[in-house]
């Protein structure tokens, strides 16, 4: 069998979804699930299939899971795994939820198909309220459809499915208005239109005869007015296993960060950039990831117009270090396993991570460099909150929080940074 080459694709198609990494681009990996598994998945407005498990933990007793015994109740079913970062991320919003509702008529039903040791030892450290479902032989997720988590799937009073969604997007107003028999007032989700679900690498609506070529780096116009990304394993070709990259409906800066791999902090734009938004995707064998790091910049250089030059700069910028007084600490994490982080307007949740992406997270916010000096190494579990919003930050909040709640220090002083320059090149996309 021939090799096949380097394949690079450069396609100017015109807008396809919209997505955002936050405010810092730590790359979300969800959990996937292959293809000959995946059956079509039910609808908004549809009857939910049949559903059953090998056994249900945390249910009152005599409790069975099935639609007849379940009527007139709401039912709110939670496709995850302890190994799934963003499913890991999402419990306490979860469990918020399921304490405000329990005596309202809503059932919730977190799904995995893990062994009852694993989920044990699991709940011990990071409890799930509500019932669980140990679906071994992934019944209930062949029946549903389920070929990503975490994957969130509402049944109304009706018997009907109300919404499909993720589960951090759906909030207490909406299971009020399922309650009432109304609509939910969550979008539709990618989750019930498989043409225009995101998998890692994948090209939507696209038919391509290579799909795991030795290396595939795609760019293009966007197609739609929605975001959305992510980034994982994507298949096994003849070299191994393939990493894969979807990057959707994102602006040039965004593109850029990604591409550098720096928060907007190293980032300085000397040139007019593209207008628009665009799709970025990529595959790549494991055993080459770092060659795609270095191949990345070039592709955006050649495809955007642009040159990346780097240039050493004095700036303001901050020392992260240990606050030796400070009665609080960041926990050493509690599932080793999975791994997640979420920056927000005036929070930042992490689970099983560094001090290097917490770094980042602080250098996007302040948007000033950061200096890690805390000697801190392995994992961390925190949940840190300060008062901020979309419209209005509060980079004093923030260095408060780092204080108060984990044991940081931000100190201020002036270094040496090594940033990344765009200035104008050849020809611009158009």
């Amino acid at each position: 069998m021939s090799r096949p080459g380097v394949r690079i694709l450069i396609a100017n198609v015109s807008k396809f979804l919209r997505w955002s990494l936050l405010l810092f681009p730590t790359l979300l990996l969800f959990s996937t699930i292959t293809r000959e598994e995946q059956k079509i998945a039910p609808r908004v407005g549809d009857v939910p299939p049949p559903i059953q498990f090998g056994s249900l933990l945390q249910a009152p007793e005599g409790a069975r899971i099935d639609w007849e015994s379940l009527k007139g109740k709401v039912v709110v079913l939670e496709f995850w795994a302890t190994s799934c970062g963003p499913c890991v991320g999402a419990i306490s919003h979860w469990n918020e939820l399921a304490d405000a509702f329990e005596k309202r008529g809503v059932v919730f039903v977190s799904i995995t198909d893990e062994d009852q040791a694993t989920i044990d030892e699991f709940l011990k450290k990071k409890p799930i309220h509500g019932w669980i479902g140990l679906d071994s032989t992934r019944t209930a997720s062949k029946s549903f459809g389920v070929d990503q988590i975490p994957y969130t799937l509402i049944v109304g009073t009706n018997g009907k499915i109300a919404a499909i969604t993720y589960p951090t997007i759906l909030k207490s107003i909406h299971l009020e208005k399922v309650l009432r028999g109304e609509e939910s007032g969550l979008p539709n989700t990618a989750r019930s239109d498989h043409s225009k679900f995101i998998t890692a690498g994948t090209i939507p609506n696209v038919a391509m005869k290579d799909q795991l070529a030795t290396c595939q780096i795609v760019i293009r116009h966007s197609t739609d007015d929605v975001r959305g990304g992510m980034a994982g394993s994507a298949g096994k070709n003849e070299f191994g296993r393939v990493f894969g990259y979807t990057k959707m409906g994102a602006t040039v800066d965004e593109i850029l960060l990604d591409a550098c791999d720096v928060t907007p902090a190293y980032l300085v734009i000397d040139s007019p950039l593209p207008p628009g938004k665009f799709d970025v995707f990529i595959k790549i064998p494991y055993s080459g990831y770092e060659q795609w790091k270095t191949l990345y910049p070039r592709v955006v250089e050649a495809t955007f117009g642009l040159k990346l030059v780097h240039s050493h700069r004095e700036l303001d910028s901050y020392v992260l270090t240990v606050k030796s007084d400070s009665p609080k600490t960041l926990q050493p994490t509690a599932t080793p396993q999975t791994q997640y982080s979420n920056l927000g307007a005036g929070n930042f949740e992490a689970v099983n991570t560094s001090v290097g992406t917490l770094k980042r997270g602080i250098e996007t916010y302040l948007d000033k460099p950061v200096f890690d000096e805390t000697r801190l190494s392995g994992g961390y579990d925190f949940k840190m909150t300060w008062n901020g919003t979309n419209e209005s930050h509060n980079p004093a909040g923030l260095i408060d929080a780092l204080r108060s709640q984990l044991g940081l220090e931000l100190t201020t002083v002036k270094r040496s940074v090594d940033l990344v320059v765009v200035t104008p090149g050849s020809k611009p996309v158009k």
